[in-house]
């Protein structure tokens, strides 16, 4: 699969009409915004839209927001799992954690570095994580990573009560853990990776996953 978008492309899409500039955009565009726009050159406009070849994921999901050297999950030792993080997720622990019997230490794990991606379309879960690769297991942290990545870098968590999503396996299946900032704190939710859901990509729910 082509990881990058080509520059074709990448200059059709940066033509589109003024709905499609504010898709990428977190806030409303004025006319006068737009007029800009419109007398950039395309490289210009590819910069504006988050377009640049370092910025995607190379799919039509996924786009990447971060890149930062520094956004690494240090050591864990494996020891920590989700079901009695409730000192990490004040607000909300899923009961599932315990009742699939997904309460259990895992192995230890070297500095991980990772990627913090953004939803931009509707996509299932199966979707979003097999857009970034084939094998899955390559895209998983262990819950002591997750919880970690929850504490040290819960600036990169997505806001507004949408969900951060980070991919993990136990018992031989693939689970995703949802990682929402409520007023009271952070709260956990977890669903089975076949779940047959359409998340809507105008949320913008985030992606965490190890850098490949």
């Amino acid at each position: 699969m082509d990881k990058n978008i080509n520059a074709e492309t990448a200059d059709k899409l940066a033509g589109l009409q003024i709905d499609f500039l504010q898709k990428y955009r977190k806030d409303k565009i004025t006319l006068e915004e737009f007029e800009k726009f419109l007398n950039l050159s395309q490289p210009e406009r590819r910069k504006a839209l988050g377009l640049n070849k370092e910025n995607v994921s190379g799919n039509s999901i996924l786009r990447l927001l971060s890149t930062e050297s520094s956004l690494v999950i240090k050591a864990t030792d494996g020891k920590r799992f989700l079901a009695k993080a409730k000192n990490t997720f004040k607000s909300f622990v899923d009961a599932d954690f315990k009742n699939w019997e997904l309460d259990k230490i895992s192995h230890a794990t070297a500095d991980t570095p990772t990627n913090v991606y953004e939803m931009i379309t509707d996509a299932t879960f199966v979707q979003i994580f097999g857009s970034l690769s084939d094998d899955l297991d390559k895209l998983c942290l262990t819950q002591d990573q997750i919880e970690e990545f929850c504490l040290t870098h819960s600036d990169h968590l997505r806001a507004d009560g949408y969900a951060t999503l980070f991919l993990f396996k136990e018992n031989e299946n693939f689970f995703v853990a949802g990682v929402r900032v409520r007023s009271d704190g952070l709260s956990l939710d977890v669903y089975r990776l076949e779940r047959d859901y359409g998340w809507h990509g105008d949320r913008r729910r985030r992606v965490v996953v190890p850098q490949l």
